[in-house]
């Protein structure tokens, strides 16, 4: 998830939509000795929990009945936010994948990586329209197609287009970086890219 208040490893698998005034939740099955070495690997702590909105509604989409480690990179948007937090989502987004990597030998491991492109595509967006946004997303979703071209988005783009999925994308270009993607789905119906797209590594 980009929505954590901290770089951590979730040590539960639970949370709801409450705080947006919606009355929905979720509860899964923790793997427990992956959670435990991936904190470890990574050296950030177990949070108590529960999960944030960024975690939990790609959970709640997929329904997952398979045991999962729910982990968070710091946001780095919003109000006092910035290029000091970005640049630490990004570093944070190095360690844990290299820290997956580490604790996927003889696991089969999906990562799933929630994240969005620009949220300034339109006038509607939560940033406003910004110049330069719609071409950040025109490369964001072909460089998803070759997660090594992904690693070479700079925090520069990732600060001009306000992609709060900054630390998640790196995340998953480190963790796959020769693998081939695809992205299934694309809209922006407030402003926002939402996509969904898939990744294979060799």
């Amino acid at each position: 998830s980009p929505h954590g208040s901290q770089a951590c490893v979730y040590a539960g698998a639970q949370g709801d939509l409450g705080g947006f005034g919606l009355s929905v939740g979720w509860r899964g099955r923790v793997d427990a000795a992956l959670r435990d070495e991936l904190a470890a690997a990574w050296g950030m702590p177990l949070h108590p929990g529960p999960l944030d909105h960024g975690a939990l509604v790609p959970l709640l989409l997929l329904s997952a009945a398979r045991p999962i480690v729910a982990a968070a990179l710091p946001e780095w948007t919003g109000p006092g936010r910035g290029a000091p937090e970005l640049d630490a989502a990004l570093a944070a987004a190095e360690g844990f994948a290299a820290a997956l990597r580490a604790c996927s030998e003889g696991r089969v491991v999906v990562l799933i990586a929630s994240a969005h492109g620009s949220a300034a595509l339109s006038r509607r967006a939560p940033l406003l329209e910004r110049p330069g946004a719609s071409e950040h997303e025109r490369r964001l979703l072909e460089a998803l197609a070759d997660p090594g071209a992904l690693a070479a988005f700079g925090a520069t783009g990732f600060a001009a287009a306000g992609t709060c999925g900054a630390g998640p994308l790196r995340a998953l270009a480190a963790w796959a970086p020769e693998g081939v993607g695809e992205v299934l789905a694309h809209d922006a119906p407030v402003g926002v890219g939402y996509l969904v797209a898939a990744v294979r590594s060799p």
